[in-house]
């Protein structure tokens, strides 16, 4: 009896790693503003490769990933409380062949790009460690092109180096991690792949949609 009450007690104990785990906090702020996507410049009007809408297709955890964020406790409103600075960017979504390199309101994905990438360089909290303390999601091998390679499909290439410079100490939510260091030095490989960040976090890839999953779903 004595025993069969002790393991009660314990199954009744919090987990410790679940305790230390609520006890975590890390701050981050979201941009936000006419030079962020909320989901709206580029989603609505995009689809995946198969005519699946683009948050169907397997390189869209970066649009998970930001949903996540938005409703995180951890999100903070003044960016003076955080300590790490999300930017909202769609790729997977923005260089999409259905999308032609515009937007759903016929703007040059560049351009809002380099609008983004504007908006934060001039902030306080960028120019103190040079975005290092940044972070951007991008489920696209694209983002790591150059025109114009990165989105052939568009009817006018635009450059990217300020967008890529901008960036460039950039903590990036990739689908698979890369060796940085060696293809920036190389210039990439044949495919054009020249990641610019300075290091990776995983952001996985998700499932494709299947339309003969539909009845199960």
């Amino acid at each position: 009896a004595a025993s069969n009450s002790a393991a009660q007690a314990r199954d009744e104990q919090p987990d410790e790693a679940e305790q230390a785990r609520s006890r975590l906090s890390l701050p981050f702020y979201l941009y936000t503003g006419p030079a962020f996507d909320a989901g709206q410049w580029f989603e609505p009007c995009a689809r995946g490769l198969r005519g699946e809408g683009v948050t169907e297709d397997q390189y869209a955890g970066e649009h998970f990933f930001y949903a996540q964020l938005r409703a995180h406790r951890w999100r903070v409103a003044d960016p003076r409380d955080a300590l790490l600075f999300v930017v909202p960017l769609y790729a997977n979504a923005a260089m999409q062949p259905s999308v032609k390199g515009s937007s759903c309101n016929g703007t040059h994905f560049q351009r809002l790009f380099d609008a983004t990438a504007a908006a934060v360089a001039s902030t306080e909290q960028y120019r103190r460690h040079a975005g290092a303390d940044h972070v951007l999601v991008s489920n696209s091998w694209k983002v790591t092109q150059r025109p114009p390679k990165q989105v052939p499909w568009a009817p006018s290439q635009l450059p990217n180096d300020f967008f890529r410079r901008t960036f460039r100490n950039a903590i990036v939510g990739h689908m698979e991690a890369r060796p940085v260091g060696s293809s920036r030095q190389k210039g990439g490989d044949q495919s054009g792949l020249s990641p610019f960040w300075r290091c990776s976090v995983v952001s996985p890839y998700t499932a494709n949609y299947v339309e003969a999953a539909r009845a199960h779903l």
